[in-house]
């Protein structure tokens, strides 16, 4: 798919969106975990099926591939500055109202609730208005209110899926923990206290769920399949279908790679700030690099 100079623009703002976006967010989920309001504060209500957006921009170019050219000119004013300065508000603001709400429970009114939720979605809103600009943004919903409408169903349906999907985790966290503990037992005193709690020296951690690298995997493979769908005219179909191994192969080997570069920040380092780590959406932005790169260096040579 030839990728017109303002659609290479969007595409660059695109991926500074997301990377920002999962360092801003990563840090507000911390706060969260934190302060123990993921369930007792109602913000599992996001879970990790939030993250869904991430795929659904991806496949967006490939969904208007026909109308690409239709592109809203991208511009940047300096009054998107004050677009800045809101989402820096947002930010603050979230963790003051995480802070009121943390010491009013287990007393829990409504009104404790709405602010840091408040704030919470409008951390996406200004930044999308700082990046873009607003006469975009407004185009942009206009001129593809269909494409959009399609993409919101296909994210439902997703939705669903990966609550059957999710279920598959013990099985994929247990191999990363298996494969990390081998690793640093080469240097290190290790051992596992079951079902997945990985000790290396003096640090413990758990390797739960969101080490697993199965939303990744979802993500990428559920990605995969629908540009191979939309693009088969002009892909070589056996190439690549007996790409996606090795692709997928690699992704996986990244989040292993992650995992243990965190627990060995925690081991030589600092055991805090690992644990922090932890607890952003680092995993998010290596899969959004590792998409990328994918369709930088690899789709190109898919096709026929």
């Amino acid at each position: 798919m030839k990728v017109p100079k303002n659609s290479q623009a969007i595409l660059k703002r695109t991926i500074l969106f997301f990377v920002l976006l999962s360092i801003a967010i990563g840090f507000c989920v911390n706060w969260i975990v934190q302060k123990n309001l993921f369930t007792s504060g109602d913000f599992w209500i996001y879970g990790n099926k939030g993250k869904l957006i991430i795929p659904l921009a991806i496949l967006f170019p490939f969904v208007i591939r026909e109308k690409i050219n239709l592109l809203p000119k991208l511009t940047w004013k300096k009054s998107y500055a004050l677009f800045g300065m809101g989402l820096i508000a947002s930010l603050a603001g979230f963790f003051v109202a995480a802070s009121n709400l943390a010491t009013s429970l287990p007393a829990k009114p409504l009104i404790y609730y709405l602010p840091s939720h408040i704030f919470l979605m409008l951390i996406p809103v200004f930044l999308s208005l700082l990046i873009f600009g607003p006469q975009f943004l407004a185009k942009f919903f206009v001129t593809f209110k269909k494409e959009i409408g399609f993409l919101s169903v296909l994210g439902i349906i997703m939705y669903f899926v990966t609550g059957w999907v999710w279920n598959l985790w013990p099985l994929f966290s247990n191999v990363v923990l298996r494969s990390v503990e081998a690793v640093f037992a080469l240097s290190f005193s290790t051992k596992i206290i079951q079902p997945d709690i990985l000790v290396v020296e003096s640090f413990r951690v758990r390797v739960g769920a969101e080490c697993s690298g199965l939303e990744s995997l979802f993500m990428f493979s559920t990605l995969y399949g629908l540009i191979g769908y939309f693009e088969n005219k002009t892909l070589n179909t056996l190439k690549y279908a007996l790409t996606y191994i090795p692709l997928a192969i690699g992704l996986y080997f990244i989040n292993i790679l992650r995992v243990y570069l965190l627990v060995l920040i925690g081991v030589l380092w600092s055991p805090e700030l690992a644990v922090t780590l932890f607890h952003t959406y680092l995993g998010m932005v290596l899969f959004i690099l590792y998409f990328f790169f994918f369709l930088r260096f690899v789709y190109p040579a898919l096709k026929k």
